[in-house]
């Protein structure tokens, strides 16, 4: 037996009260410079749901002035946004706002901050062809000004040369170590380290021993085959800018 119901709905858009506190807002996107809007929020920003969506709304109807904030989300194994990846022949350390640790005082915008101490390169890459870019904003460590670093464009992705290894360690907690820097130390997850451990390594206990699994990558050198020096340059402050003379390609 088969049962059909009809039903009708009537829809009305929402009305934003005390709208006029908008209008400095919305006249500011009317002129013709680069406005950047800041939204804070937990993981669904950080995997770009909301952005993303008001993002490209934005920019049909006012101009489209770049992709705006990202962050190599995958060094430190976690989830990001769908339209761009990221790659290193390194490994990096890695902590997000809620994490307790001594390790990187100062956090990035995003939330996250990553370092290590090794000569490395680091791709994000987008998934759209045709997105280019001719400015590229940096936001570092203010200890890193002045210090070098080498921008290059690649005839092939970092990421074909790059394969993660995993391996099964003993870790033997030091006087005021945290878990989450333990965590960090093998390029690892709180959630693997929970599995291999149960609950007490929450609160790690100097002189205990305990599993880890250490994350790593296996780098092919022959990348350096493929890469063409783009310019080179210095950090500035905490926040350093590069301008290209022409646009570039978004990997």
């Amino acid at each position: 037996m088969v049962m059909l119901t009809a039903c009708a709905a009537s829809f009305q858009a929402q009305q934003i009260q005390n709208a006029q506190v908008l209008q400095p807002f919305t006249e500011k996107l009317s002129l013709d410079r680069i406005s950047n809007i800041l939204f804070i929020g937990d993981s669904h920003i950080q995997a770009d749901w909301l952005t993303s969506y008001l993002r490209h709304q934005f920019q049909r109807r006012y101009g489209n002035a770049g992709r705006g904030l990202v962050f190599p989300y995958q060094l430190g194994n976690t989830n990001g946004a769908d339209d761009f990846s990221s790659a290193s022949n390194s490994a990096w350390e890695t902590f997000r706002l809620v994490h307790e640790q001594d390790v990187f005082p100062q956090l990035g915008a995003s939330g996250f901050v990553i370092g290590n101490k090794e000569k490395s390169f680091i791709e994000i890459q987008f998934k759209n062809p045709e997105d280019t870019f001719d400015s590229v904003v940096i936001y570092n460590d203010a200890a890193m000004s002045g210090k070098p670093f080498t921008i290059y464009s690649e005839t092939e992705p970092l990421s074909r040369f790059v394969q993660k290894k995993t391996e099964k360690l003993s870790h033997t907690a030091v006087a005021g170590e945290t878990f989450h820097e333990i965590v960090s130390k093998y390029n690892t997850t709180t959630t693997r380290l929970r599995q291999l451990n149960g609950d007490r390594i929450l609160q790690p206990v100097a002189g205990n021993t305990y599993k880890v699994e250490r994350n790593y990558p296996v780098y092919n050198a022959e990348f350096e085959s493929r890469i063409h020096q783009a310019g080179q340059y210095r950090f500035t402050g905490s926040e350093t800018e590069v301008d290209f003379s022409s646009p570039q390609p978004c990997s």
